[in-house]
């Protein structure tokens, strides 16, 4: 090429954008890290179908998908808006390398390529495709093609999976609630292609000369002549793909929450309002005043990934530009706090101050004219600390509450002096003495066993819906330290129904409990009467209160 940017027959470009030999080049990071997220996926669904009741079969699968993009108690809901702000994240933060034409130290481009091939889905990326595939079909035709138009055909085939399913529906109801579920997938299927697709369509456009060659040629792919015939028709579809992306998704966004407005902006009920639901995706992550945020976030990320795309490279208007974006974003977070929870406030703040931090990095290289090796080194993982600084947040916030509660009911002693104690060894190998044992503390009261109540604050979720079931079911809860004196490691709940035997013992059968998958349950009826029985049934409890 003009300035030795295409590599020769045999050669690969590796992370850095240097040509190395086939039998070096590798694979990138990003290939492990999506091996390893489709490894988890299919691990969960293998979980399910050997310690659930239900199979794995497609149908589970799509019922799966339903609640999670549905139901706002599905467990993917407490995810949802961290991975939306880790996703913008890193989709602008890997493209400022070669957007802005800066060289960053090789670590941290490093980094930012395998973060591409990850949020970007640049799949062309994740692995060394020049080695065993054409130029012709790995050059920027061939990634322009995959990124545009795959889009599109996973999107057809979602429209003609929903309209078959909705057809085997009788329910109204039933049908409603599976469109607004794929409604609500779409939507955050645009979501995150919105950045890589918007960035290929623009990329089309931006074309350099070198030297005293007057061709121009494409910044993406310094092997494509832009005037040639065959450039002119790829600029002809990018104009289209501009139409559909950015524009039309942009568009679609603004029209939705634009109609609905209203409703989303109604506390009280949004989240029973069937009419919004098919939007979920839109408006959830906000509180209701700021129902057109996710039409600013959508502009924002269009002047990340494409706008800047139309300066020079590297040029000081381009870099001042991406500076004021930088901080315009950090006003916004922190001036109108648009998100529900705090935390995701803040980490929206931080996420912007790393973009800001990156940028001002890039400006002190543009200014410098050389950075020596051991300075190139620190600042590459400065920048790489900086960036992962808001994944490390995410998961500090996901396992903060859980490890805290553990640790303070660990710490919280149970003492009492009652008879009925914790099993002796000679109990525990013996079926007889196990059942009588069992039977003993099943209707033991807190006299005979040292039985505390158990108050809203100690049980998991949300403490006003707790609160309601107890109410409403009239529960019992107690727990207790089994040997006297330690944390809380035995729990009961009692609650009265009025069902016939048969149906009692079906219901506690079948109740599902992972814990009790390994260790087996134990359960007996105690006869009461004709009017009445009591039905006992125990599990193992949960590590780190099991003995």
């Amino acid at each position: 090429g003009p300035i030795c940017s295409v590599c020769k027959e045999g050669y690969n470009k590796n992370a850095v954008e240097v040509c190395k030999p086939c039998s070096s080049a590798g694979v990138s990071i990003g290939f492990y890290a999506l091996l390893t997220v489709l490894a988890l996926t299919t691990l969960y669904f293998v979980l399910r179908k050997i310690f659930g009741k239900e199979k794995l079969t497609i149908a589970n699968v799509s019922n799966e998908i339903q609640k999670a993009t549905a139901d706002d108690k599905h467990w993917s809901q407490r995810l949802k808006t961290k991975g939306k702000i880790l996703t913008s994240f890193y989709q602008i933060i890997s493209k400022l390398p070669s957007t802005l034409a800066v060289d960053y130290p090789d670590f941290y481009r490093g980094f930012t390529t395998a973060v591409n091939s990850v949020f970007n889905f640049n799949a062309i990326g994740l692995v060394s495709v020049g080695c065993f595939l054409p130029h012709h079909i790995y050059s920027f035709y061939g990634s322009f093609l995959v990124t545009t138009v795959t889009p599109i055909v996973l999107s057809l085939l979602l429209l003609i999976a929903t309209l078959f399913q909705r057809r085997k529906l009788v329910d109204p109801h039933a049908a409603n609630k599976l469109t607004a579920s794929r409604f609500s997938l779409f939507y955050g299927f645009t979501y995150l292609i919105f950045a890589s697709t918007t960035t290929m369509s623009f990329t089309a456009f931006l074309c350099n000369t070198y030297g005293d060659d007057p061709t121009e040629y494409l910044v993406a792919d310094r092997s494509i002549d832009c005037n040639s015939p065959l450039h002119l028709k790829f600029k002809i579809l990018s104009g289209f793909m501009i139409l559909v992306y950015p524009v039309g998704i942009t568009t679609l966004y603004t029209v939705q929450l634009v109609k609905h407005r209203h409703a989303i902006q109604k506390a009280d009920n949004r989240d029973e309002n069937n009419t919004i639901k098919h939007i979920v995706f839109l408006w959830r992550d906000y509180r209701p005043e700021f129902w057109w945020f996710e039409i600013y976030e959508c502009l924002r990320r269009l002047s990340f990934t494409g706008m800047l795309v139309f300066f020079d490279p590297g040029s000081p208007p381009q870099l001042c530009l991406s500076m004021i974006l930088a901080l315009v974003s950090l006003l916004m977070y922190a001036n109108n706090q648009p998100f529900e929870k705090p935390e995701e406030n803040t980490l929206a703040q931080i996420s912007s101050i790393s973009i800001f931090l990156t940028l001002l990095a890039g400006i002190l290289i543009t200014l410098k004219e050389s950075l020596s090796e051991e300075f190139s080194a620190q600042l590459g993982a400065l920048l790489v600390i900086i960036n992962t600084l808001v994944f490390a947040m995410v998961g500090a916030g996901i396992l903060y509450k859980p490890i805290f509660r553990i640790i303070t009911k660990c710490n919280e002693k149970h003492i009492h002096d009652a008879d009925l104690k914790s099993m002796t060894e000679d109990v525990a190998y013996s079926v007889d003495k196990f059942i009588e044992y069992f039977k003993r503390l099943a209707e033991s009261d807190a006299n005979e066993a040292g039985w505390t109540p158990l108050d809203v604050k100690d049980w998991s979720g949300k403490k006003k819906k707790v609160k309601e079931w107890l109410e409403e079911t009239g529960v019992k809860a107690e727990w207790r330290c089994a040997n006297g004196d330690g944390p809380f490691d035995q729990a009961r709940i009692k609650f009265v129904v009025d069902v016939d035997l048969e149906t009692m013992m079906t219901s506690l059968s079948g109740i599902k409990n992972d814990h009790s998958m390994t260790v087996g349950t134990f359960m007996y009826v105690l006869d009461k009467g004709e009017d009445w029985r009591q039905v006992y049934r125990a599990i193992r409890m949960p590590w780190p209160f099991r003995q």
